[in-house]
């Protein structure tokens, strides 16, 4: 799991280096386009990869002090992410330096430090500290990024969902289903089946509910359930449950399935499959069936519009699967390479928060939109190698505090 999350990483850095420094005459052109549809599998894995890993982490009837946990989790995911957009705006797009966005600056940077007090683990404080610093902190932070759009220096940054906040949405939303889920099903199997269904029941829901009006709810929470417009770029709502929440419920459902999987499993074998390489190839020609632009799909889609978000969650779901029977062959024939992606998957979120600034931020500037494709892949090589070995400075650390913690 931790190699396919870390895949998932390195064709992130693909997308997002691409679109940041490749020159503006390469934009658009059939080789930008692939580096783009190689990049789409980076966001929908992460979702899928969130429920899988909450499901192998889930027992059947979870407690509410469980239940209570993951909603922390989730929570903390969501800070993070708009952690990281109050720091693209003070600071990349220099909001900091515009005596007009001060107000919301003063406002906004003690409520992220609140809410990072709150959801932070492990925990520094009381439950009662803690729910008191997220409650104003939430309610300062949804009152100010309401009051941005006048602002200069690209304020729409604030509030647009992204991935990180797609996915704490998608967390806290199904940590509260498996709750409730438990009280009623009679097995993992029936719970995986169930997650199947409402996988499948946010896809073909989702064509009705984009663009629909969801007044009175206000913008910013409007944003998390769907786009209110169904013009994508006139919507900060890049990453709303409909129809991403139908890719982490996929994940689930098949993490709950492989709850049920043997525990002595060699190295690189995945669970119930004997011939990675089969694996493989069958996802490949379920790919091929659903792929958007190849021979069959656009048959389906020209008389069933509907269907296209259920063959989006298939195709990304799809290669999800398909990319464990990948990195099943590669960890038994290239072991350090496959260690070196498992590492990053590790610390995929400080992987995620670190490119950002290095391809879009204000270290990135000096290459920004200046880069041919041969330069383009010698610096996302180098850029690739320094998240690796980013991440594991990053695990020595927390491996060396652990050590002092048992010491102690």
């Amino acid at each position: 799991m931790d190699a396919v999350r870390g895949l998932a990483c390195v064709v992130m850095i693909v997308w997002h280096t691409a679109d940041a420094w490749l020159t503006p005459e390469i934009h658009g052109t059939p080789a930008f386009e692939r580096a783009r549809l190689v990049g789409g599998f980076a966001a929908p894995s992460f979702l899928w990869l969130a429920g899988l890993s909450l499901a192998l982490s889930t027992e059947l009837r979870p407690t509410w002090q469980r239940t209570r946990q993951g909603l922390l989790r989730a929570g903390w995911v969501l800070v993070v992410g708009y952690a990281l957009k109050l720091f693209a705006w003070t600071v990349d797009h220099g909001a900091i330096r515009e005596v007009r966005c001060l107000p919301t600056l003063a406002l906004a940077i003690p409520a992220m430090a609140a809410l990072i007090f709150a959801f932070r683990e492990p925990a520094r404080a009381t439950v009662r500290a803690r729910a008191i610093a997220g409650a104003l902190g939430a309610a300062v932070l949804v009152g100010t990024y309401a009051r941005v759009d006048g602002l200069p220096r690209s304020p729409e940054v604030l509030a647009r969902l992204d991935v990180l906040q797609g996915i704490g949405a998608a967390l806290a939303a199904t940590t509260l289903l498996f709750f409730g889920v438990g009280r009623v099903v009679p097995s993992e199997r029936a719970r995986a089946v169930v997650l199947g269904l409402l996988a499948l029941a946010v896809a073909l829901a989702t064509p009705h509910v984009v663009g629909v009006s969801l007044a009175p709810l206000p913008t910013r929470v409007a944003d998390y359930v769907a786009r209110t417009t169904a013009d994508p770029a006139a919507s900060g709502a890049r990453f709303a449950l409909f129809p991403w929440l139908g890719h982490t419920l996929y994940g689930a459902a098949i993490g709950t399935i492989l709850r049920a999987a043997p525990r002595d499993l060699a190295a690189f074998e995945v669970p119930f499959v004997r011939r990675p390489w089969l694996l493989t190839l069958a996802c490949a020609a379920v790919l091929v069936a659903v792929f958007e632009a190849g021979p069959i799909a656009p048959s389906i889609t020209a008389r069933a519009e509907w269907m296209r978000p259920v063959l989006r969650l298939v195709f990304y779901g799809t290669a999800a699967i398909g990319s464990a029977g990948v990195l099943s062959l590669l960890g038994r024939h290239a072991r350090p390479l496959y260690d070196a992606i498992a590492t990053m998957g590790r610390s995929s979120l400080l992987v995620y928060g670190t490119h950002l600034e290095l391809a879009y931020g204000l270290l990135g500037v000096p290459i920004r939109q200046s880069l041919g494709w041969g330069a383009w892949a010698v610096g996302m090589v180098l850029l690739t190698a320094s998240m690796v070995a980013t991440a594991r400075l990053a695990e020595a650390r927390e491996a060396k505090a652990r050590r002092a913690g048992e010491a102690a």
